[in-house]
């Protein structure tokens, strides 16, 4: 799965104006993207672009600009990511290459420098499918959970690691499984984060919002609600269970 780097400094508000932090973004997907234009002067990432791409660059720049404006087809949760089709799923090396009607090769070699340590304008990630959340027993909360699923020892065991309570561990954790991308919603569930991190019932919250997500990814598969709706409810539970 790609991932714009930063995709907040593309972003619009309701306004379709430059958006800043805490305003409401455009619900729809985008009509224009916001590319900074550096006039007769070039940036350091486009110098970087240059080193790295060769005489290639300008053929990875028109690509990541392509990539640009896929990402931004899409409503305003699903917005930053490259999707074979409006909030479909993450599109392949394939899928890209057959919408931009480009060859695989240029997709490939774009992908490649995009994401190189020194650029780093997209991120490559691999989605997590909902159905490997339950291989790992109900006695870990959500917390080990993260910790074990990246501590699996070759032969796939599990590891134990000491239960963390940073709420900047829970933020990451909801960022990851709920698949946040924009602003709005990422500040919602950080206060909620902040909220978990201290509950009095956290060790039982964790895994009935574990099982929450899981439950909610697996109806996004079978077609019966879809991603905005999985962030409308998770919210509305999580936001419930925290008063308790």
């Amino acid at each position: 799965m790609y991932k714009i780097t930063d995709w907040q400094r593309y972003e619009v508000n309701s306004k379709g104006q430059a958006a800043k932090e805490g305003q409401e973004l455009r619900a729809g997907p985008l009509r224009f993207i916001r590319l900074k234009v550096h006039g007769h002067s070039q940036s350091n990432g486009y110098r970087k672009l240059l080193e790295i791409a060769g005489d290639k660059a300008m053929e990875v720049f028109g690509i990541f600009c392509k990539f640009l404006e896929i990402a931004g087809d899409s409503a305003e949760s699903q917005r930053g990511i490259l999707r074979k089709e409006r909030d479909g799923e993450p599109a392949t090396n394939e899928d890209l290459s057959f919408l931009l009607s480009t060859p695989v090769s240029q997709i490939e070699n774009a992908v490649k420098v995009l994401s190189d340590n020194k650029l780093n304008w997209i991120t490559e990630t691999t989605p997590r499918k909902a159905t490997e959340l339950p291989e790992i027993p109900r006695q870990y909360n959500t917390i080990q959970y993260k910790a074990i699923k990246s501590n699996r020892t070759k032969d796939n065991t599990i590891q134990e690691l000491p239960i963390a309570t940073d709420s900047s561990v829970f933020k990451r954790w909801l960022d990851s499984e709920m698949g946040l991308v924009d602003l709005k919603t990422r500040r919602t569930f950080g206060m909620y984060a902040d909220k978990l991190s201290v509950h009095r019932n956290k060790d039982t919250i964790t895994p009935w919002l574990t099982d929450l997500i899981v439950d909610c990814k697996e109806d996004i598969k079978l077609g019966k609600i879809g991603k905005e709706n999985m962030i409308r409810i998770v919210s509305k539970k999580l936001n419930e269970k925290l008063k308790g």
